[in-house]
């Protein structure tokens, strides 16, 4: 994927590929959902998560008629490999579409009492998304996905397993044990 990407950064018609914001994320507190689900919210899970690691491809066409006829020449290039990097532009409004979706899962399968905050946080992330997407321009687009990001980030880290910090006392509790 790497040549690829610069291939993509040399090719005239992409502006810019911003890296994602976040570092991969924990590991999701599965005790937070319903048990016979588990299997599906970890795709769900997994779908969020990967949507985090994207990045955003900046390119300069004026209609997406113009933007399919240079994917299809790049697939025929490049083959799968591109079709694979490309569709994992955060840009694209079907990443966000997948995204929100295994979102909406996940919460259909939250126990009481973060179901409800859930729903909540869901909500708000899809009020970001505009009706009008499509006619934003790339700025827009990458300052909306940007927000989005960001609140996905919060909501997924929200769902993180509690990590285990010991307190100095605790620490040298433990310590004079072991001695």
């Amino acid at each position: 994927m790497a040549n690829l990407e610069l291939i993509l950064q040399q090719d005239p018609h992409i502006i810019q590929i911003h890296p994602p914001l976040y570092a991969p994320v924990l590991e999701i507190d599965y005790n937070l959902f319903s048990e016979e689900k588990i299997n599906t919210i970890k795709k769900m899970g997994e779908i969020v998560t990967n949507y985090l690691s994207y990045p955003l491809i900046e390119d300069n066409f004026q209609n997406h008629e113009q933007r399919r006829a240079w994917r299809k020449t790049m697939e025929q290039t490049y083959g799968d490999e591109f079709t694979t990097y490309y569709q994992r532009n955060k840009i694209r409004g079907n990443s966000f579409g997948y995204t929100i979706n295994a979102l909406r899962s996940m919460e259909k399968n939250a126990k009481e009492p973060h179901k409800a905050n859930l729903t909540q946080k869901i909500i708000e992330i899809n009020l970001l998304y505009p009706h009008n997407y499509d006619s934003l321009s790339s700025t827009e687009k990458i300052k909306t996905i940007r927000t989005i990001e960001t609140k996905v980030y919060a909501l997924i880290n929200s769902l993180q397993k509690p990590s285990i910090t010991l307190s100095p006392s605790s620490q040298a509790t433990e310590l004079d044990s072991q001695i």
